[in-house]
């Protein structure tokens, strides 16, 4: 138990912004007592000032705050220990979330886990509350920060006839791991504003910051286009970004080619309206 808790530590600064989002620091989580009673939840999130520059805000939640503790203290389940496994998912829960009880005495809980990545209770009982006050603080950061250098870029693989055919059936069997139904780890409708690395010839690099309002649009016009023709060209051109709402919460990559066949890589490759294209080549 915390006597209190803010927006201003590292592993808030690493997670809201792009910096390694991987390997945070973490603060001390634990499962909520049976006895600790919340009023309301504090999330931090990524904001943005009328300037455009980037903030951190402290948001108060409320609601049914109990159920977001009773979300929070299911068991979390594991494989059993002769098994082993192999998980593709890339899954971020919140980057700094508490609850409060009457006292102002705050505990940190720990998202639930799954066998191969986190539960989805929490994030569902967390929709329910509303927004009760924000505390904003502005930082010396740009917009477009992003993790974003050579490594990053994004190879997209040439594609035959029978490759596509085979993903075509994959996709209507539904087999194989698919990121759209993994609804933590892929924000779409409450998917914040991308940080856009963009490649040209895997040697230039630049960033670019998309709106959260068109930042949806093109995310969800990505997850509803067809799945891609087959393609013998390479592109020389591509931008890559990490799904992510204003929380930190997401993880899951999009990339899309903005030369060569121009196909979006989000659950298999797929053939997206030319204006998302324009959205990432601006």
């Amino acid at each position: 138990m915390f006597e209190t808790a803010d927006c201003l530590g590292i592993e808030v600064a690493w997670g809201l912004f792009g910096v390694d989002l991987y390997s945070r620091p973490k603060h001390e989580t634990g499962y909520p007592p049976s006895d600790f009673d919340p009023v309301a939840v504090f999330r931090c999130e990524v904001g943005e000032g009328a300037s455009g520059a980037l903030t951190v805000d402290m948001v108060r939640l409320e609601g049914d705050v109990a159920a977001v503790k009773d979300a929070y203290r299911v068991d979390s389940k594991r494989f059993p220990d002769n098994v082993v496994a192999s998980c593709v998912t890339s899954e971020l829960v919140p980057v700094k979330l508490w609850m409060v009880n009457s006292a102002g005495q705050v505990m940190f809980p720990a998202w639930p886990s799954s066998p191969c990545g986190f539960q989805v209770g929490p994030l569902d009982s967390l929709r329910s509350l509303h927004e009760v006050e924000r505390v904003r603080t502005s930082l010396s950061l740009s917009p477009t920060m992003a993790n974003c250098d050579r490594s990053s870029a994004v190879q997209f693989d040439r594609t035959d006839a029978r490759e596509v055919d085979k993903a075509r059936e994959q996709f209507e069997r539904g087999e194989g791991y698919d990121p759209l139904d993994n609804e933590l780890a892929t924000p779409v409708a409450d998917v914040a504003g991308l940080s856009v690395c963009r490649h040209e010839s895997q040697t230039d690099v630049d960033v670019i910051r998309v709106t959260e309002a068109e930042s949806r649009d093109v995310v969800a016009a990505i997850a509803d286009a067809p799945i891609a023709p087959p393609c013998d060209q390479i592109a020389t051109a591509t931008a890559s970004s990490t799904l992510l709402r204003v929380d930190g919460s997401g993880g899951t990559p999009v990339s899309v080619e903005l030369d060569g066949c121009r196909r979006a890589a989000l659950s298999g490759y797929r053939s997206p309206p030319e204006w998302v294209t324009e959205a990432f080549a601006r």
